[in-house]
């Protein structure tokens, strides 16, 4: 116990000579002077540098400071390292970032000392994962109109320039193309650039008329989102060469940045571009989502909504229905949404409009 006191006496002394103005305790003489999230193809980490702040007097009472980095108030287990010898100058940590989901983070150190027993909390400078579903983007789709072998061209590319190419391994493209019977077996990619790679997809024997394919991306979680690929023409008289048919391109909607789902009975709906979506509380689950193309409403998927009372407190409306997805034509597209009745409940269709802007 004598020798306890002693060390803390100590403690005490040697702190209040150096600076008594900051240095409360041994945790208050350790500076984070910089933080920094860092991405390689490798590994995903965090770099900090940490310095002593009250001189060469006590940095012997540094030595076994504990520094320990949570991601955010979510991560449960911290990456930690431990002070052995520390400058004035300063010296750099790396925290191996492990397992964390797409999302903004906000990370801290919380800094201890077995010393006297002090510690502190230094919130660090935040980062973002971001969701690699969320990064493909649909720069162009072509319809090459052979007499031997008419393809649908779909040019797909990473729009994230913090991935790596490698982040898309695992990734399923397959194509929904209403009115064309055949099947359509499923694309992959396994590297991802931001130059893009194309897919090919054979539609042997389709028959003349207008078609407005959406394409599914589904990841290796498998969670999907759909993007519209807007409208191509099948004549009647293909010619032997490939002439391409653009239905859509990055270069003319380079100066759109949102695109809002507008209705009579809601507010506006905006999302960046090319995203969109239309959400409301509906006495039906299930509806499918059908855009306009010229006077015929084409079918393009199954939106199913879920029970969730924090959003729709109203029993009557007791199903939340999102509809989502991406389209990048930059026309005003018309959309409605079909509920499927049930044995109670009649159906009913909800109109809604895309603006671009």
């Amino acid at each position: 116990m004598r020798a306890f006191k002693v060390l803390l006496l100590s403690l005490a002394l040697a702190l209040t000579a150096v600076s008594p103005a900051n240095a409360a305790s041994v945790a208050d003489c350790i500076s984070v002077t910089s933080g920094q999230f860092k991405k390689s193809i490798f590994d995903t980490t965090y770099e900090i540098t940490v310095r002593n702040a009250c001189g060469d007097n006590v940095k012997e009472l540094l030595n076994y400071t504990s520094l320990s980095f949570y991601a955010g108030k979510s991560v449960l287990n911290p990456e930690t390292e431990t002070i052995f010898y520390l400058q004035s100058y300063g010296q750099n940590f790396t925290f191996k970032l492990r397992n964390l989901k797409p999302g903004s983070y906000s990370p801290y150190l919380k800094i201890w000392s077995p010393k006297d027993y002090s510690s502190r909390t230094v919130y660090l400078p935040g980062f973002s994962i971001a969701d690699p579903l969320n990064c493909v983007n649909v720069s162009n789709s072509e319809f090459f109109n052979s007499k031997f072998d008419p393809i649908l061209r779909v040019t797909v590319k990473n729009n994230c320039s913090d991935l790596d190419s490698n982040a898309f391994s695992g990734f399923q493209y397959s194509l929904n193309l209403p009115g064309y019977f055949p099947y359509l077996s499923s694309k992959s990619i396994y590297s991802l650039s931001s130059y893009g790679s194309s897919l090919d997809f054979s539609l042997r024997d389709i028959r003349s008329g207008s078609y407005s394919p959406t394409l599914e991306i589904r990841d290796s979680s498998y969670q999907t989102k759909r993007v519209s690929l807007g409208t191509f023409y099948v004549s009647s008289s293909p010619t032997p060469v490939p002439v391409p048919v653009k239905t859509s391109s990055s270069s003319s909607n380079a100066s759109l940045t949102e695109v809002c789902a507008i209705s009579k009975e809601f507010s506006d709906q905006c999302s960046d571009y090319p995203d969109f979506s239309f959400d409301l509380c509906s006495s039906l689950q299930k509806a499918s989502l059908q855009e306009k193309v010229g006077t015929k409403w084409v079918f393009l998927w199954t939106v199913t909504g879920t029970r969730d009372a924090s959003i729709c407190s109203d029993s009557r409306y007791p199903f939340y229905v999102l509809a989502s997805g991406a389209n990048e034509t930059g026309k005003k597209t018309d959309l409605r949404l079909v509920f499927t009745k049930t044995s109670k409940i009649s159906s009913f269709t909800q109109y809604f409009t895309l603006v671009f802007r």
